[in-house]
Order: C-alpha cells, then structure tokens, then sequence
C-alpha cells in the first residue's frame, strides 16, 4: 500500500482571529514607527540620486536639441 500523507496526517489550520490580527497589526505600526528614522535617510538619497539623474537627461535633451 502506498503511503499517503494527506490520509495519514492530522494538520490543524490556524485561523487568524480578531485579537490576534488586532496584535498583529499593532506591531506593524510599532516596528513601523520605529523605522521611520532609517527610511526617511534613505528616502533623502533616493530623492537625490533621481532628482540628479532628471537634471542630467534634461541636459542631455537640450544639448542634443541644440545639435
């Protein structure tokens, strides 16, 4: 006889209650607020490192529009 895990096996499903999505989301937010510090420095370089690279396709438009 061939071994059948879904036959054989009892696997209990959990099931997200409102306490425990309540906690879960608090602790989101929490982690979330803790963070803001690193992600607004990073936020910062991103903006700068794009803002660079526009200003550098804009110049590079007109320089070839000039051509």
């Amino acid at each position: 006889m061939a071994y059948t895990p879904s036959l054989t096996m009892n696997i209990k499903i959990n099931k997200m209650d409102a306490t425990s999505f309540k906690v879960y989301v608090m602790n989101l937010s929490t982690m979330t607020i803790t963070a803001i510090d690193q992600i607004e420095t990073a936020l910062k370089i991103l903006l700068l490192v794009v803002s660079i690279g526009y200003t550098i396709q804009k110049w590079w438009e007109i320089r070839k529009r000039n051509d």
